[in-house]
C-alpha cells in the first residue's frame, strides 16, 4: 500500500465502483468492451481504474511482468493524472 507522504498516495482520486454485473460479461477486457473488437474505454474510467490499482498495489515496480520492460506504479499515475486533470 502506498505510503501517506508518497506522490502516489495524494494523487488518487477515486471513483463509483464498476458494476461487477458487467465484469462478468467478459471478465479479460473492462466494462463494455467486446474482446474481439479493438474498441478502448472510456479514458476517464479506465483511469479511476488505474488509481485503484495503485490504491491496492502501492509504490514500486509492477512484479509479474518478468522480460518485459519495466514497468512502475508513478508511470501509470502520470497517465492517470494528465487524463484526469
Amino acid at each position: 500500500m502506498a505510503h501517506p507522504s508518497s506522490p502516489t498516495a495524494h494523487a488518487i482520486l477515486h471513483a463509483p465502483p464498476d458494476d461487477p454485473d458487467e465484469f462478468e460479461q467478459s471478465p479479460d477486457q473492462p466494462p463494455g468492451i467486446d474482446e474481439y473488437t479493438d474498441h478502448l474505454p472510456d479514458p476517464v474510467s479506465a483511469a479511476h481504474r488505474v488509481n485503484d490499482f495503485i490504491g491496492a498495489y502501492g509504490d514500486g515496480r509492477v512484479s509479474g511482468l518478468e522480460g518485459l520492460p519495466p514497468l512502475f506504479t508513478r508511470d501509470l499515475n502520470a497517465l492517470t493524472k494528465a487524463v484526469l486533470e
